[in-house]
């Protein structure tokens, strides 16, 4: 018997999961559509204040107009959520850093592990941020 435990899949792919980590997932996934649902919806309020800031580029969203793959963005998927990106308009790479660290309620980092609103400058792995 012991043999067909440890010979199983799930042991050795290690993806066994606790009854507490379990019980956190079913409850996240009974509200995870309603949670997307208002993360696009907003999203998509804020893309346009984006694009019309002066400060802003470019604006990149699976679920807008202007992307070049919409079409197989909507094929793939029935909502995008609320990761995009902002090219902004900057002659230094100080200007960028000076934004990241001056937003007040978007924190800087990698994670998408919870709820927080994130941003990670592309060029974070040239130059180092204080925290």
């Amino acid at each position: 018997m012991m043999k067909k435990i440890f010979d199983s899949e799930l042991l050795n792919m290690g993806n066994g999961v606790t009854p507490f980590n379990a019980w956190l997932l079913l409850r996240g996934l009974r509200t995870l559509s309603i949670r997307l649902e208002k993360i696009t919806r907003t999203t998509n309020e804020i893309i346009p204040f984006l694009e019309k800031h002066p400060r802003v580029e470019e604006v990149i969203f699976p679920f807008h107009q202007s992307f070049p793959q919409l079409q197989l963005a909507k094929q793939q998927m029935t909502g995008a959520c609320g990761l995009l990106t902002i090219v902004m308009k900057a002659e230094k790479m100080q200007e960028i850093v000076t934004f990241c660290e001056s937003l007040r309620h978007i924190l800087i980092a990698v994670s998408w592990g919870g709820y927080e609103s994130l941003v990670i400058p592309r060029c974070a792995s040239l130059q180092s941020f204080s925290f």
